[in-house]
């Protein structure tokens, strides 16, 4: 077990300092490779604040910062903190990551996470059977950009979802400076870590394995968070409601990653089994239907809430756009344009956005 990395004592954001009354919550989905979309909106949003004269960064301008999957990537992108260039295991007050620099990492590292193989057909098969890919690429790559940063070093009031498949339960990452009588009783992990558990996608990277820094004892066996939270964003209401409990008012920026609804007629499953409900080569029907209901479910149920102002930014997709693990260059630059197109579809929400926050 390694120490726990020295760190600098953090100032307290804005974000934190401001009056209560109106708690703001990012809250982004998981989605795989699809995550370049809300990494779009929020580039375009940035470019945005900054007409408006708000150049506060995202860890500033939300009290709480919640993902699920790619989405929990994102949220740990913004909030790890630039390692001391004279001393790597201290930090500054600045992020490691833009996100500009993490929109980048999508188009670039995309096919380095998700490799394209000529036999996808065979992968897919095999997928099946055991999991898609390597986990080594994806470990490096957090490596390289989170490093030696944990959970109690990120600049945010933060949740990223995982489940433990050993215990059978639930399981959520939190940083919560605001709460000084339980900060401490969170358990810390290195970021690195965290990214790898909340995008462990069941059949398409093997269940991570980690414990707490400086806790012996058995490891966590943990899996996607979007298995219960593919939309992380009442996870983070709860949170919030918890945690400034004099709030009055909730906004709530809730960012998918595009809708994919593709139909089955009964003519055509009538006769299924278990490997077609769960066929990748079908977009993996069970699952898809569950983390679109799970989402739908949760953004009705923000839209009824009384005292939250719930920002939906999301868009539908083509049924090309199924596969989570397609990084190749066409369905890149698809993703891209249907960001565009979300972007545009959501300006009022954008300007009204940008003037609350």
């Amino acid at each position: 077990m390694q120490p726990a990395p020295h760190y600098l004592s953090m100032h307290v954001p804005r974000s934190w300092k401001h009056s209560r009354s109106t708690v703001r919550i990012l809250s982004i989905d998981g989605g795989g490779i699809r995550g370049l979309i809300p990494a779009l909106v929020l580039a375009h949003l940035r470019g945005r604040l900054d007409e408006h004269g708000k150049t506060a960064e995202f860890h500033e301008l939300f009290n709480l910062m919640a993902g699920t999957s790619t989405g929990g990537l994102i949220t740990i992108g913004l909030s790890t903190p630039k390692p001391d260039p004279e001393d790597q295991e201290r930090f500054v007050n600045q992020t490691a990551l833009s996100i500009d620099d993490i929109k980048e990492i999508y188009l670039e590292k995309g096919e380095v996470i998700f490799p394209r193989s000529t036999f996808r057909g065979l992968r897919r098969l095999g997928q099946v059977l055991h999991e898609k890919y390597s986990p080594e690429p994806i470990r490096d790559l957090m490596e390289e950009l989170l490093g030696k940063a944990t959970l109690k070093d990120s600049l945010c009031h933060l949740l990223v979802t995982s489940y433990d498949m050993a215990k059978g339960t639930v399981f959520l990452f939190k940083n919560r400076p605001e709460r000084k009588d339980r900060h401490q009783e969170d358990p810390n992990f290195y970021l690195k870590d965290i990214a790898l558990a909340t995008s462990a996608a069941p059949t398409y990277f093997e269940p991570v394995r980690i414990q707490p820094i400086g806790h012996d004892g058995a490891s966590m066996c943990l899996v996607d968070g979007g298995i219960f939270a593919a939309n992380p964003a009442m996870c983070a209401y709860i949170e919030a409601r918890k945690t400034f409990r004099s709030a009055k008012r909730f906004l709530i920026l809730s960012l998918g990653t595009g809708i994919v609804t593709k139909r089955y007629p009964c003519r055509e499953i009538n006769t299924w089994g278990y490997l077609e409900w769960v066929n990748p080569a079908r977009g993996a029907p069970l699952l898809s239907a569950m983390s679109t209901g799970q989402s739908e479910c949760v953004n009705h149920q923000l839209r009824k809430l009384p005292g939250v102002e719930y920002f939906r930014i999301d868009g539908k997709l083509g049924e090309e756009h199924v596969q989570m693990d397609d990084a190749s260059p066409a369905n890149l630059a698809g993703l891209k344009a249907a960001a565009q197109r979300i972007i545009r579809e959501n300006e009022d929400s954008i300007e009204q956005l940008c003037r609350k926050l």
